[in-house]
């Protein structure tokens, strides 16, 4: 592959293809690998900008440069302040912006009677194909529905057909559970459903006749209508991924979040009898957080709960017991913990009050009405995240580059620009030449507000790299190019005249650049032309 050029700091050594060293370019490899990019934005515009404005003003002045040059021009001069702020290195990597990985949708025998066309986009309760005349059905979730169900049955399955069916609507009373048990209530759940396939109402689900995506995923493959349904019937690429919340708790809906609305720590999902069900978001308060895992965990106990505030630091004065009793001093622990964890505080012991859940998701639909009585396992809420991303792979040991949640600009073909947020760190994948070098796959997760879709293919993400802290600062267009090599500002001094400053310069960041050596100070005046 062609390896990147780089560009450096003025006053800096260059810096190889992938950022460190001698700056010796490294033979092409057949790997996709990112090689980082460094660079100190604007930093050659900003120097000739600089240089050209500031030989003009040399020229001007009549002043310590050669003013004999036949094409002087007169400029009108300002002044500018001498600056103290942060400059950030900027790193640009190669990445390939797409969504999920394609999932293939495999049938075990008939025919094929009928086909979605390639380019449509599937959801919830869409038919993909018909095998024999009876459709294959999308459903949400990431449980395989790996067999025939029926009255009786247990399992993961049944909760995501529970689930399915709730959310489209053929459980209108509530009288299902949403659990791992398919029971009499859930076999009329299905026959409603099958009345409005217009297939035969069995109250029982038939092998093949649900297909498992994520979310919303589009067609890019069917198989042709007379084929065997044996293997590949179709391929879908997810555009989303979907989850639905169910109720904890019974009581009366006081709130529900609308439509559209970020899920981040601490937002209320719903509100049963005036009391908040809040998010614990994965990648955020219920990371690491031993507080959240005791409060979600299948098994919890109070005692965990606050054994769990104590090692935490919830309870500085010791004033909580440690017995499986709920007490003021419990209660006072877990608002502390509120507090830090930035939710709603309100002393609230009860697990069904908390519910973990990934980052980057919004509330996609509301599936209760304010007022409405729910039962623990109704259907609440479906929450939703986009499935468009970007993956940059880099060499092994240049991962340190990039931190969980970190945010990065993300420079799409058309020249416009999104941010991106690093959600995964892959493991070290060793090449499979014993010369080549481990690779990191990075996964920066996309949001895209206005509907649109960016076309799928190579992108360039920008990260953060290195930080001057409190660097003193000039305009570019304040540099003067000294006939001796060099370079020089003018200075304002205290009788309003200016005086000749030479200086060493630093990086480039936005139009001014750093002083590494030389007599001025934040504060300072120096001209520019105007």
């Amino acid at each position: 592959m062609t390896e990147t050029s780089t560009t450096h700091p003025a006053g800096r050594p260059p810096t190889s293809p992938n950022g460190r060293g001698s700056g010796v370019a490294e033979p092409p490899t057949t790997l996709d690998i990112a090689r980082p990019r460094r660079r100190w934005p604007a930093a050659l515009l900003g120097l000739a900008v600089g240089i050209g404005g500031t030989v003009a003003v040399a020229t001007l002045l009549d002043r310590r440069a050669d003013t004999s040059a036949p094409d002087a021009v007169d400029v009108e001069l300002a002044t500018a302040p001498v600056e103290r702020r942060d400059l950030v290195e900027e790193i640009e990597w190669s990445g390939t912006l797409g969504y999920g990985e394609p999932v293939t949708i495999a049938g075990s025998g008939g025919t094929i009677t009928a086909v979605t066309e390639v380019g449509t986009t599937i959801e919830r309760g869409d038919e993909i194909v018909r095998i024999d005349g009876r459709p294959v059905v999308a459903f949400y979730g990431t449980t395989p529905m790996w067999r025939s169900l029926s009255s009786g049955d247990t399992g993961a399955d049944v909760r995501l057909l529970e689930a399915n069916l709730a959310a489209l609507g053929h459980d209108p009373d509530q009288t299902v559970d949403i659990d791992d048990t398919f029971t009499a209530n859930t076999a009329a759940m299905v026959e409603r459903w099958q009345e409005e396939l217009g297939v035969d109402v069995t109250g029982t689900v038939s092998l093949g006749a649900v297909a498992v995506i994520e979310g919303p995923s589009v067609v890019t493959s069917v198989a042709d209508v007379g084929a065997a349904a044996t293997g590949e019937l179709a391929v879908v690429a997810p555009r989303g991924v979907a989850v639905d919340v169910v109720a904890t708790i019974d009581g009366v809906v006081t709130d529900v979040a609308a439509a559209g609305l970020p899920v981040v720590a601490g937002t209320v999902l719903y509100r049963v009898d005036d009391v908040p069900v809040v998010a614990l978001v994965e990648s955020g308060t219920a990371s690491g957080d031993p507080v959240s895992a005791a409060l979600t965990d299948s098994t919890f106990t109070i005692i965990e709960l606050e054994q769990a505030l104590a090692d935490a630091g919830h309870d500085p004065d010791g004033e909580m017991t440690v017995d499986g009793v709920v007490s003021e001093a419990t209660r006072a622990a877990v608002e502390r913990w509120q507090t830090g964890a930035g939710l709603p505080v309100t002393g609230e012991t009860d697990p069904g009050r908390y519910l973990a859940l990934p980052g980057e998701l919004v509330v996609d639909e509301q599936l209760v009405d304010d007022g409405a009585t729910i039962v623990a396992g109704g259907p609440v809420l479906t929450l939703s995240a986009s499935r468009l991303g970007v993956e940059v792979t880099v060499d092994v040991d240049e991962a340190d580059e990039f931190e969980l949640g970190q945010e990065a600009t993300i420079e799409l073909a058309d020249g416009s620009a999104m941010t991106g947020v690093v959600a995964e760190i892959g493991p070290v994948v060793q090449a499979a030449d014993p010369q080549g070098t481990a690779t990191v796959t990075i996964e920066l997760a996309l949001t895209v507000d206005d509907g649109t879709e960016p076309v799928e293919g190579p992108v360039t993400v920008i990260s953060a790299g290195e930080v001057i802290a409190d660097a003193t600062v000039v305009p570019t267009r304040a540099l003067l190019s000294l006939a001796e090599g060099g370079f020089a500002v003018e200075r304002v001094g205290a009788d309003g005249q200016p005086e000749l400053i030479g200086i060493e310069l630093g990086s480039f960041d936005d139009g001014v650049v750093e002083v590494v050596d030389g007599d001025l100070a934040p504060g300072d005046e120096v001209v520019v032309p105007r």
